[in-house]
């Protein structure tokens, strides 16, 4: 794992396992909403990357040549969030009192969105959970000290129901008729406090909707994190 890190004493970040992964064909695409991590602009091993921003200009989507359609098919699962951005700056406020649902049904062609991408490898929902939650590919997501601003706002109107845990420092949201999913989830959040338990990561992956490959990358960095720390 350390072969990702960019310092020989320094054990490569989430960002950075990414970039290699990539790199090395291993994964098509990253997606960045909430910042851009640093290696993906510097690229050290200039791999040809390929760039598709949102028209809010809210994130950006790192695709290797030859992986433009999953790239493309990985935006529209932004669509209905830029077309409400778009008819807010083109009418101003008022464009938000409308109701968006009928509003989106109207302007949103069906091709524009039947063909989705779903991100793979390492935390691959990160930054995607809101759009992933609106097309009901993902059914609970999770987060811890911080939160996305579109879970506040909740822009396309999504029945959003919330669990707290760990004293309000965590949050479970979760779609209508997951609730008892989301109780077991908080459940199993409660039970242990060691974030290395190789099972728990597991269930807790699939509460959350991830496939089995993506699990076991994550199990795969906790366990080389682990090592390396012990050390």
């Amino acid at each position: 794992m350390t072969q990702y890190s960019l310092t020989d004493s320094d054990f490569p970040t989430i960002d950075e396992v990414k970039y290699y992964k990539i790199a090395l064909k291993k994964c098509d695409c990253a997606i960045f909403t909430k910042y851009i991590p640093l290696i993906f602009i510097r690229n050290p091993k200039k791999i040809k990357l390929g760039t598709l921003q949102f028209a809010s200009g809210m994130g950006l989507i790192f695709f290797r040549l030859g992986a433009e359609d999953k790239a493309r098919k990985l935006k529209n699962l932004y669509s209905e969030m830029e077309l409400d951005y778009i008819n807010f700056m083109t009418a101003g406020s008022g464009a938000l009192s409308e109701p968006n649902d009928a509003r989106l049904k109207e302007k949103v062609s069906k091709s524009m969105c039947k063909d989705l991408f779903i991100p793979t490898g390492i935390e691959p929902h990160d930054g995607c959970e809101y759009v992933l939650m609106h097309k009901g590919l993902k059914h609970l997501a999770l987060f811890e000290y911080s939160l996305p601003i579109e879970f506040i706002n909740n822009p396309l109107k999504i029945e959003l129901n919330r669990l707290d845990y760990k004293n309000g420092q965590g949050v479970i949201y979760y779609l209508h008729g997951y609730e008892f999913s989301a109780k077991e989830l908080r459940k199993e959040l409660n039970r242990t406090t060691n974030h290395y338990d190789e099972d728990h990561i597991r269930r807790v992956g699939r509460f959350l909707g991830y496939h089995i490959s993506d699990i076991e990358q994550f199990v795969e960095y906790c366990r080389d994190r682990r090592k390396f720390y012990a050390r």
